[in-house]
């Protein structure tokens, strides 16, 4: 097998970063240079939504508290500018 490991499979696309994660509760979100976050949702291991949080377009920051939910890892659909996407944050 042969390959070049320096060729990036998805050219042109940035990634939302959580910071911190794992966390006990509260959260950031690190968004590309021109991508905003609409909405978040916040899914359980059974996929069942336990939270959601609506951002107006003006925001600079995205936090979120997850402070109240059970030690667990949950899965975040990020409705953005750019479209969907999904990532997952540690509660410890």
């Amino acid at each position: 097998m042969t390959g070049n490991c320096n060729i990036n499979p998805f050219p042109g696309e940035e990634y939302i970063f959580i910071y911190p994660n794992p966390t006990s509760g509260p959260f950031q979100f690190a968004t590309p240079t021109g991508v905003t976050i609409q909405r978040v949702e916040v899914f359980d291991a059974r996929g069942r939504m336990v939270m959601f949080k609506e951002y107006s377009e003006a925001a600079l920051q995205y936090n979120m508290d997850l402070s109240g939910v059970q030690s667990a890892v949950y899965i975040l659909k990020l409705f953005t500018s750019e479209g969907t996407d999904v990532v997952r944050v540690l509660i410890d």
